[in-house]
């Protein structure tokens, strides 16, 4: 299994699994209301991070990544 996957999976499968009253957060200015999607969404960001750290992908795919996701949590 690729590493990325690996390391985001046990945020992925919490944020699914786990059935809890939404907690909201504050990210950048922002408020979100279901936490761990934020959490999610950060988990990926890290690992999109080491993929431009390697030379992978690009600090703009990073940044597009990061805001698609947040779209996605804050409908």
């Amino acid at each position: 299994m690729n590493p990325m996957f690996r390391s985001i999976l046990p945020a992925l499968l919490l944020s699914l699994s786990t059935p809890v009253m939404a907690q909201g957060v504050w990210l950048n200015g922002t408020y979100f209301e279901n936490a761990e999607e934020v959490a999610l969404c950060q988990a990926v960001a890290a690992e999109v991070q080491d993929g431009v750290d390697e030379g992978l992908f690009s600090p703009d795919y990073a940044v597009r990544v990061l805001e698609q996701c947040l779209r996605w949590a804050n409908p």
